[in-house]
């Protein structure tokens, strides 16, 4: 396999969500599941916090992914729903989206241009949230009637079920 395919050339962070997106792909596939609830490691768990994730997926609408919103509006293109928690539906459309999205990681379309200071693609180039977005935005874009359906989850609801300690340098 090239390297880039292996992880040699990826930033270690996003290798190891790629690698956590395609292992929930084959369960899917497999049908070892029928949805998955993914979380990142930052993402801890209140007392019978998991259980309210459940309540809170069983109460979902017909969608194929829920995702966290990732707080106040940013300025980056492609950041404001934030994968760190997901739900994802084993439906056919969510299959198609990751499939696409596993294909096309490591594309140039999602290398840093050339005008942007190297500084700046530690945090959003080398990432996997922003290149998720694109494809699930342009998907919804192309699609029409057929297009990924996605919601987020309610902040209310999951902040009492669990903490997420995005964008926190220490857990002090």
């Amino acid at each position: 396999a090239p390297r880039s395919d292996v992880g040699v050339q990826m930033f270690p962070p996003m290798f190891a969500v790629r690698v956590r997106f395609d292992f929930a792909r084959q369960a899917l596939r497999r049908g070892l599941a029928a949805s998955i609830l993914m979380h990142d490691a930052d993402v801890f768990f209140r007392r019978g916090g998991l259980l309210a994730m459940a309540r809170l997926v069983r109460s979902l609408p017909h969608v194929d992914f829920a995702l966290s919103d990732n707080g106040p509006r940013r300025s980056e293109a492609f950041e404001d729903l934030n994968w760190g928690l997901a739900w994802i539906s084993g439906s056919a459309t969510s299959l198609s989206l990751l499939d696409c999205a596993l294909a096309e990681w490591n594309h140039p379309a999602f290398d840093r241009p050339s005008d942007r200071p190297a500084s700046f693609a530690a945090f959003y180039f080398s990432r996997s949230q922003p290149r998720l977005n694109h494809i699930l935005e342009s998907a919804i874009a192309a699609n029409g009637r057929i297009a990924p359906r996605v919601c987020t989850f309610v902040r209310r609801d999951q902040d009492k079920a669990l903490r997420h300690m995005t964008g926190m340098a220490g857990a002090h």
